[in-house]
């Protein structure tokens, strides 16, 4: 998705980018399409919403909507 990442407080340029500077080749290893990577990243989230509804679950604390109601 973007040929940079955040190194410090500076944006570091993959050499694919073709706006490398210095003489270290920096890649920052595949760069996923859009569909890919946005299906990737909301699988991770319902993983990490599911996990947490089973660990209320599992120590009786109630579950975000029943929170709300409270």
């Amino acid at each position: 998705m973007s040929y940079t990442r955040k190194d410090g407080q500076y944006l570091r340029w993959d050499y694919r980018a073709g706006r490398t500077r210095g003489n270290k080749k920096f890649d920052k290893g595949v760069i996923l399409d859009f569909d890919t990577a946005i299906v990737g990243k909301l699988n991770e989230i319902l993983q990490d919403v599911s996990q947490v509804n089973l660990l209320r679950s599992a120590t009786g604390a109630p579950k975000s909507d029943e929170a709300k109601s409270i």
